[in-house]
């Protein structure tokens, strides 16, 4: 009978342990929405996966990204949404023209893309700022010319800027070319590949003192520079256009003829990893 008993007690137990082991199972959270690994608490992700852009820029808000614009408001806005939670101030400059069915960033909540004619149109904040020494700014562009601005920092937020360095730009041969302009004079960071092919890619320029002048292209680094300085003033991030005639390689015009997406500007660099993962967001796949 004692016997009887124990093995009672015994599939009883094993019955508990089993349910057990079943319900903790079926009841663990999905993470196949997003992934993320942080390894200090300077807010860098080692490892990330994100499902659309916004949601990657969005990693850093609002500390860390001080502004982040989706670029797709209708052709009668005249200002840009900033998501950031910073509510940064800024203007839509010129004949402002929206795209729909951009393939860049899909599976965001809209496809429209800011589309520049070329001759008038760009995007400027408005609220002058304090020169950032570290930085990364970032943004996908569609071109097929070989002119413009894509995005930089100058000090007029209306018209052409007398000081302007932090550029990206579009040679006259389709390369994207990172301009700083410090104290020693003009330092550049330079794709050897052209872009200006008419499909979407994501860039990425930054500057600290730990990594000097880094450029990105569509989550590959493409170009360097040892230089840790750039200008100092006051002055505003514009996306599209700005004075870049006086540059190596960019006589063929300040306005990009072009479109836009998801523009943003960090305080603080980011890994060659997060960059590639941001990069991912935006495709199709």
């Amino acid at each position: 009978m004692n016997q009887h008993n124990r093995l009672l007690r015994f599939l009883a137990g094993a019955w508990v342990v089993f349910i057990g082991a079943i319900l903790s199972f079926t009841l663990q959270p999905s993470m196949s929405g997003f992934t993320a690994s942080i390894t200090n608490d300077t807010n860098t992700a080692a490892s990330a996966t994100w499902f659309t852009c916004q949601n990657a820029y969005s990693f850093w808000a609002p500390t860390n990204l001080l502004f982040g614009y989706a670029l797709t408001e209708a052709a009668s806005a005249t200002t840009a949404t900033d998501f950031s939670g910073n509510n940064v101030a800024n203007r839509y400059r010129g004949t402002n023209a929206t795209t729909a069915g951009a393939t860049s960033c899909p599976r965001d909540a809209s496809t429209n893309a800011y589309t520049l004619n070329g001759t008038t149109a760009y995007l400027a904040n408005t609220a002058s700022v304090a020169a950032p020494a570290t930085y990364a700014v970032m943004v996908w562009f569609k071109t097929s010319t070989g002119k413009g601005e894509i995005a930089g920092y100058g000090n007029s937020n209306n018209g052409n800027s007398t000081s302007h360095d932090r550029q990206i730009y579009l040679t006259t041969t389709g390369q994207v070319r990172y301009y700083v302009n410090p104290a020693a004079g003009a330092q550049y960071a330079v794709s050897s590949s052209s872009y200006n092919d008419g499909n979407w890619h994501f860039v990425v320029a930054q500057q600290s003192a730990a990594l000097g002048m880094q450029l990105y292209i569509d989550g590959t680094l493409v170009g360097s520079n040892s230089t840790t300085t750039a200008q100092s003033y006051n002055g505003n991030w514009r996306f599209g256009a700005d004075v870049i005639s006086n540059l190596v390689g960019g006589s063929g015009g300040n306005f990009l003829a072009g479109q836009l997406r998801f523009a943003g500007v960090t305080n603080t660099t980011l890994t060659a990893i997060q960059i590639a993962a941001i990069y991912r967001s935006g495709l199709g796949a």
